[in-house]
């Protein structure tokens, strides 16, 4: 049985809100359980609301998605409908940090699950072997190779297309600010994913560098999409340099 958390996530004792719900369908009826809408969060406690960068935990028990990082680097894909664009909206991408896979923030903020978060793990020799290779600028410029070998075995349950992780790999780079992932951006600049392109120059516009903006303004002259063309313009309009 699990009790409710103020950040709407499920919680289960001496867990925490780190479980995975699935549902399972079966050809008997089962004995029921009572139901429960306990929430055993610290009286008082707003530790989860105060974490969330963009605040889409607005009050106890109520979560904005469409202001959530997770919900961003998830959900906003092709076919989702509900008006869910693949670009995500600015106000958004100077609050996701390095996050290229959801976002833990409110949960790791949270008093019940700070038992589970500083438990002491044994290593797990694949992941510590995957993190070798595994680098925001690898994710940006991942093959089909690379996609299918390093990122799906570990990432598949969510974001299904190579383009999602590089949109949101360039967003990451950007919020960095770190001028040595130029480079990696300005490859990215001729990427054939529209989606990749638009969110790369808006990275390069957050490097504040003189060759990021002369990147942008010679992809400017040969770029044929519109919408590349606008996060450009709005990259250079931005650029300090």
């Amino acid at each position: 049985m699990t009790t409710f958390g103020k950040n709407t996530f499920s919680y289960a004792d001496g867990i925490g809100s780190f479980i995975v719900i699935h549902a399972m369908v079966i050809d008997r009826e089962l004995e029921y359980d009572r139901p429960t809408m306990e929430c055993k969060c610290p009286p008082g406690c707003t530790a989860c609301m105060d974490a969330c960068p963009t605040q889409a935990i607005y009050e106890p028990f109520k979560l904005n998605p469409r202001r959530c990082i997770a919900f961003h680097a998830w959900m906003t894909q092709e076919g989702r409908g509900f008006g869910i664009s693949t670009y995500i909206p600015h106000e958004v991408r100077e609050k996701m940090g390095t996050h290229v896979h959801g976002c833990d923030i409110c949960q790791e903020a949270c008093p019940r699950n700070q038992a589970k978060l500083k438990a002491k793990l044994p290593k797990d020799a694949f992941l510590e072997e995957l993190a070798r290779d595994f680098t925001l600028p690898a994710m940006l410029r991942m093959s089909d190779e690379f996609f299918e070998t390093k990122v799906q075995p570990i990432m598949y349950n969510y974001i299904k297309e190579r383009k999602y992780f590089q949109r949101n790999a360039a967003i990451a780079l950007g919020n960095t600010g770190d001028p040595s992932f130029i480079p990696d951006l300005e490859v990215a600049m001729n990427d054939p994913e529209e989606l990749v392109r638009a969110h790369a120059a808006w990275a390069l516009g957050k490097m504040g560098e003189g060759s990021a903006k002369q990147i942008l303004a010679s992809c400017l002259d040969r770029e044929s999409s519109a919408k590349v063309k606008e996060e450009i313009e709005l990259a250079l309009q931005g650029s300090t340099a």
